[in-house]
């Protein structure tokens, strides 16, 4: 029987320049009126998120404090302010980071019955990546630009950290076991260079028009995170960001319609976008094979952003329609090679509201919840073929994360909760596992460890060339690259603000498997759920504690230095039953030095 990946269908090339887009299109500008409050910082964030496509933050970058609502303006405000400097103003950044991890050599599970029990063989790891970029204004125009230099991992064995079974030679290309960035040497690789921005706006009387290249986050960062937080923001590392070509006009359609009567803070975002890379899909990529940059998949969408501010409290909507046709794949059954198709709507709702309190405190709560439905035919098994349109997989899925804390200046408290829908039953015509933003993070070892490199040993099992003459279509998106899915998981954490450059951070994590975690090519096997031992599914990931040092430091120059120690020690709980007899896989340690230079 065919096995069924899990999609994660849902980077849905998402916008993020449409909010801070919209806060320039101030309704002065339409007529005369009051003009808008500065952008809300998202909850749980140390950082305003930045006006695109004004200067993005450097990635690095310290930690912002919260910046108080601009004083509405009186209504000549606008005709009354100075007028800009003639030319083109130019603002440059860059940065470098370094991260360095060791950790224990984790189990990935039996690949076969007469084979011992598979390690992933590599303990240390030396990743880093070099981050140039900058904005140009003339005007009513802006131009950011951003690129990724280099970004991967420094040390890997020639065929990868997880590798693919070697055996008699099959028909059908061979799946992606995990993604290059983190499984090959891609941090020297050229084609690691990767544009982030290439964006292109003009503040127009009837709003803001833009159009190029950009990277993106909505709400949380659950459902599309452009990877712009600094080391010390969270547990874990983001590495990939999502990136798409867009096209998009963002307005204030109340001041436009009422001449600018109506000044309440209502934007609207219409756009379309050309897919560059998310978790779904890549337009280019490195073969998964070894050769030279290839591998296209091709994905446009159509999007409406809704998005609503007042004082503290911050509401948006969004209404996504992808299609998304993979790379042809070769498959027995049609006597050659197909084009698989994705079709999804996406509807995402983000809420936040912030409360100021007495000595420098701040009270936040922050909601983000995503449904997906559509279809596809990239994922089959017996109950949904795809040989026809009728014969698609249903897709429908379901996310949600919730956070609430305050934030003092010496003593910060957060509590985050989120869960991802998994799959009760592969076997079926609907695809119904959700999968978070795989820069979404939380913790430093289960998610962005464990799981990662075990769902990539199951890649390898499922497409062992003397099992499978013709890999399944889908395969890879069984990988998750360090992404939540199938998990309902809770993490508080505290930080503590120690002294003038020093942080100290404590967080707990404590997770679990909706439907149990299972592998699925153990369970195809099987015909019921089985881990990654060949033992029956259970539903407690585990618990992890983590605890992080950050130090860091202006420098001469406008340069920031950032220096930072982490750490991690996880428990697994019965998901990860390696034997009969009930013996869980043994505790894991995580130890990693960070270094950043932003300048």
């Amino acid at each position: 029987m065919p096995l069924r990946a899990p999609l994660r269908l849902l980077c849905i090339s998402i916008v993020c320049a449409a909010p801070a887009l919209a806060e320039e299109v101030a309704p002065a500008e339409t007529a005369k009126a009051p003009a808008p409050e500065k952008p809300v910082i998202p909850a749980g964030s140390e950082s305003p998120a930045a006006p695109a496509p004004a200067p993005a933050p450097a990635p690095d970058a310290a930690p912002a404090p919260d910046a108080a609502p601009a004083p509405d303006a009186k209504p000549d405000a606008a005709a009354s302010a100075p007028a800009e400097p003639p030319g083109i103003r130019f603002e440059g950044r860059a940065s470098y980071r370094l991260v360095l991890t060791q950790q224990t050599d984790l189990p990935l599970g039996i690949d076969r019955p007469d084979r011992p029990l598979s390690r992933l063989g590599q303990t240390f790891f030396a990743e880093h990546r070099l981050r140039a970029g900058g904005t140009a204004r003339r005007g009513a125009l802006t131009f950011d630009f951003e690129v990724d230099v280099l970004n991967g991992l420094l040390n890997a064995p020639d065929g990868g950290v997880v590798q693919p079974i070697a055996g008699t030679a099959a028909q059908g290309t061979r799946p992606e076991l995990a993604d290059s960035l983190r499984n090959t040497r891609f941090g020297l690789d050229p084609n690691s260079v990767a544009l982030r921005r290439a964006f292109l706006s003009w503040r127009s009387p009837v709003g803001v028009l833009g159009v190029g290249a950009t990277s993106f986050t909505w709400g949380q960062g659950m459902l599309a995170n452009g990877a712009d937080a600094p080391l010390d923001a969270q547990p874990g590392d983001q590495r990939f960001g999502d990136r798409t070509v867009r096209a998009l006009w963002a307005t204030k359609p109340l001041a436009l319609l009422t001449d600018g009567r109506n000044t309440e803070d209502f934007t609207l975002g219409i756009g379309a976008d050309f897919l560059l890379q998310d978790e779904t899909g890549r337009f280019w990529r490195p073969d998964a094979l070894g050769g030279d940059a290839a591998r296209q998949d091709t994905g446009v969408s159509g999007l409406l952003m809704l998005r609503h501010v007042r004082g503290g409290y911050s509401a948006g909507l969004l209404a996504v329609r992808r299609q998304l046709w993979f790379r042809p794949v070769s498959v027995a059954a049609y006597q050659g090679s197909y084009t698989p198709e994705l079709g999804v709507w996406a509807f995402d709702v983000t809420m936040e509201h912030k409360r100021p309190h007495s000595r420098g405190r701040e009270s936040y709560v922050a909601f983000e919840g995503a449904f997906a439905t559509g279809s596809t035919s990239y994922v089959r098994n017996l109950a949904c073929p795809g040989d026809s349109d009728a014969n698609w997989c249903k897709v429908r899925q379901v996310g949600a994360v919730a956070r609430a804390g305050m934030r003092g200046p010496v003593f910060s408290f957060d509590l985050l909760g989120g869960y991802a829908s998994g799959d009760a039953n592969p076997f079926d015509a609907t695809v119904t596992s959700f999968r978070f933003d795989r820069d979404f993070k939380v913790g430093l070892i289960l998610f962005d460890q464990v799981l990662a490199w075990q769902t990539a040993a199951g890649v390898r099992r499922a497409s062992d060339p003397n099992v499978t003459n013709v890999p399944t279509a889908g395969l890879d998106l069984l990988s998750t690259s360090g992404a939540i899915t199938n998990a309902v998981f809770l993490q508080p954490t505290v930080r503590w603000h120690a002294a003038a450059h020093t942080t100290l951070t404590v967080s707990a994590l404590a997770a679990g498997a909706p439907e149990g975690y299972s592998d699925p090519f153990w369970t195809n096997e099987a015909s019921a759920h089985v881990n990654a031992f060949r033992q029956p599914s259970r539903s407690f990931y585990g618990v992890e504690l983590d605890a992080a040092a950050d130090y860091r430091r202006p420098l001469a120059g406008g340069m920031e230095l950032l220096v930072g120690l982490a750490g991690g020690y996880f428990i697994p709980g019965d998901a990860f039953v390696m034997d009969s007899l009930g013996a869980a896989m043994g505790p894991s340690y995580l130890v990693k030095g960070r270094t950043a230079l932003t300048f």
